[in-house]
C-alpha cells in the first residue's frame, strides 16, 4: 500500500515528458514546413511524385541529361537545313498576277556559290494545304501541290533545228537565274519549243511579229544594226534603212497601193538592198554569226513545269523550294 502513491506519481511524470516531446516535435515540424521542407524534399528525391518516373526524379544526373538533350535541338535543326540555303534565292515573278499557266512563273537564282548548283531532283511546293478552300460549295482542306523541276535543257538553243540541240544538266552559277514557268513551252510563228533552254542573243527574233510573246520577253542583248557585217558598204538609202531596223527584227514585205511589195513599207530600196536586208536580219544568220561568242548565251534558263492549271494563288500563298534531299532551300509568302 505504501508503494501505490509512488507508482502513481511516476506515471504522471511520464505523461508530462511525452507532452513536451510532442510539443517539441510539433514546433520542429512547423519550422520545417515554413522553411519549404516538402518542396525541397521533392526536388531532392525524398518525396516521389507518382506521375513522374522515379529514375528521373531521384537521379539529378538524369534531369541534367534531359535538359542537355533539349538544348541541343536548335543545333540538330540547323544541321538538317539545306546546304544551299542563303546561296539560292526565290522570287514570286508573276505568281500573284496571272492565272494563265503559260504566263505564270517564279524565279530561282543563285548568288555567292563557288561551284555551280544543279537543280536535278529539286522541287517546288505551293501552300494550298495551309489554308481552307471552297470546292463545289463545301469548305475543305486540300493538299499542297509539289512539282519536280526538270533536270536538263539546251544551253545553246536553236529552235529551228531541234535535232542539233544538245541536252545538258540545268545548273546555276553565281549570278544566274531560272525562270520557272508553270505551263508548257510556247509556239512562236509556228515554231514549237519542246525543250528547257538558256536564252541567247538571237531568240528575240521569235517574238518579232509582236503577236507572240514569252513571259518575260526573250529579248536579250539582240545584235544592233551596226553589228551586221557589210552594213558600212551599203549605199546611203540602204544604209539609213538598215540602221533604222530595230534589234531582232526581220523586215517584211508590205503591199503598198500603186507601189507593190515594199520592205517594211519602204518602196525606194533597190533589189541589192532588199536581198542584203533579208539575208542578214533573221534568226538563222544571227545564230550562225554569234553563237560562238562568249556573250551569246544569257545567264538565264527557261524551265517549264508542264502543268495545265494555275499553280500559285493570287494571295495568301507560300512558295517553297526544296533540294534533291527534300530539305528546304527557300520559302516566300505573299
Amino acid at each position: 500500500m505504501a508503494d501505490a502513491p509512488k507508482s502513481g506519481g511516476g506515471g504522471g511524470g511520464g505523461g508530462m515528458d511525452a507532452f513536451w516531446i510532442l510539443m517539441v516535435a510539433l514546433v520542429l515540424f512547423v519550422m520545417w514546413v515554413q522553411g519549404g521542407g516538402p518542396a525541397r524534399s521533392k526536388q531532392e528525391g525524398l518525396v516521389v511524385n507518382p506521375n513522374t518516373s522515379s529514375s528521373i526524379v531521384r537521379n539529378p544526373s538524369n534531369i541534367l541529361r534531359s535538359r542537355s538533350t533539349t538544348s541541343s535541338l536548335p543545333d540538330d535543326f540547323k544541321s538538317s537545313e539545306s546546304k544551299y540555303k542563303g546561296k539560292v534565292y526565290l522570287q514570286s515573278g508573276t505568281a500573284a498576277s496571272t492565272i494563265q499557266p503559260n504566263q505564270e512563273y517564279v524565279i530561282i537564282g543563285a548568288q555567292g556559290n563557288d561551284t555551280p548548283i544543279s537543280l536535278a531532283g529539286w522541287s517546288l511546293k505551293n501552300g494550298r494545304g495551309e489554308r481552307l478552300s471552297v470546292v463545289s460549295g463545301s469548305t475543305v482542306q486540300q493538299s499542297s501541290v509539289t512539282v519536280k523541276i526538270p533536270s536538263s535543257g539546251v544551253a545553246i538553243f536553236d529552235p529551228y533545228h531541234p535535232s542539233n540541240n544538245r541536252l545538258v544538266p540545268i545548273i546555276l552559277k553565281s549570278g544566274e537565274r531560272a525562270i520557272v514557268t508553270t505551263g508548257n513551252q510556247s509556239v512562236f510563228s509556228g515554231v514549237k519549243i519542246k525543250d528547257n533552254f538558256k536564252t541567247n542573243r538571237c531568240l528575240g527574233y521569235l517574238e518579232d511579229d509582236r503577236s507572240y510573246r514569252a513571259y518575260p520577253s526573250l529579248t536579250y542583248n539582240c545584235p544592233s544594226s551596226n553589228d551586221v557585217p557589210g552594213i558600212t558598204s551599203l549605199d546611203n538609202a540602204c544604209y539609213d534603212f538598215a540602221r533604222s531596223i530595230r534589234p531582232c527584227h526581220t523586215p517584211k514585205d508590205i503591199y503598198v497601193k500603186d507601189e507593190g511589195s515594199c520592205l517594211d513599207g519602204n518602196c525606194k530600196l533597190n533589189s541589192y538592198c532588199r536581198n542584203f536586208v533579208q539575208a542578214n536580219y533573221n534568226f538563222a544568220t544571227c545564230f550562225a554569226t554569234y553563237s560562238r561568242d562568249k556573250d551569246f548565251v544569257a545567264p538565264e534558263w527557261r524551265i517549264f513545269l508542264g502543268q495545265p492549271f494555275e499553280l500559285w494563288s493570287d494571295r495568301r500563298e507560300s512558295i517553297s523550294l526544296y533540294d534533291a534531299n527534300n530539305l528546304l532551300v527557300a520559302k516566300i509568302t505573299y
